[in-house]
């Protein structure tokens, strides 16, 4: 666990700027590193263990109301928990996805970016920032955000599968089926996957391998709407005489 700055017993130190190397020696800035855990420990002497007790309580209190689909009060929970202490980057995260499930889309970024600001190195922090991002038009960012987390943990099923969903949206089908093919590769029965390259190569013009790509995703959910239609599609564009399953 990294040690929080404190001043040398023999010579005094002045805290960083946020734009300023951090004092780890990380090469990172100060902001990007060490000042929210910094933040953090100079605030904890003025938190009673009662008080943390109580943040506990209503983070574990605005979960339930979600879970009943109280979204205005869960989200008040939320908000007094983080009162209490704002360092806690999963009660940030939940307050975003009540406020997303709201529809104060604006209000659940902010959110979603206080928890990764907490927590930078959580891969599902970023990608849920991601996903709210694209929700919002800003693929740019968005990606940035699946990129980050993929990054952080190249196993992260979740992150290339939603790099995948936003490349097959920005119409990059080369980039999505190379995606698609890294969660397949980590996570071999998702059938959703295997329907999104199907989707990816059929763009490509690539329609025996959508077919059998495509065959694989039903072979795995047979009810899966979008590998139904797109095995119609893909075997239809593949041979005149293709068929319908």
């Amino acid at each position: 666990m990294p040690l929080p700055y404190r001043e040398h017993p023999h010579r005094k130190m002045t805290r960083p700027g946020r734009n300023d190397p951090c004092y780890c020696g990380s090469g990172k800035k100060y902001k990007n590193c060490h000042q929210a855990f910094d933040e953090d420990a100079r605030a904890a002497p003025t938190r009673s263990p009662a008080k943390e007790v109580l943040a506990a309580q209503l983070g574990a209190q605005g979960n339930a109301l979600a879970a009943q689909g109280r979204l205005e009060e869960a989200a008040e929970s939320y908000l007094q928990a983080l009162k209490i202490n704002p360092a806690k980057a999963e009660i940030h995260s939940n307050l975003g996805h009540v406020l997303e499930s709201m529809g104060r889309m604006a209000d659940a970024i902010e959110s979603y970016r206080s928890a990764v600001k907490i927590k930078p190195e959580m891969p599902d922090l970023q990608s849920n920032l991601g996903l709210a991002l694209q929700s919002q038009g800003n693929l740019k960012a968005a990606e940035a955000c699946f990129r980050q987390a993929i990054s952080l943990n190249p196993n992260y099923v979740a992150g290339h599968f939603n790099l995948a969903r936003l490349l097959q949206f920005d119409r990059r089908h080369g980039e999505a089926a190379a995606s698609c093919r890294q969660v397949i590769a980590l996570k071999p029965d998702e059938a959703q996957a295997h329907s999104n390259l199907g989707f990816a190569l059929e763009e490509l013009g690539q329609c025996e391998a959508a077919v059998y790509a495509y065959q694989r995703a039903l072979h795995l959910d047979p009810g899966l709407v979008a590998a139904q239609k797109g095995l119609c599609s893909a075997k239809r564009a593949s041979s005149p005489s293709g068929t319908c399953p």
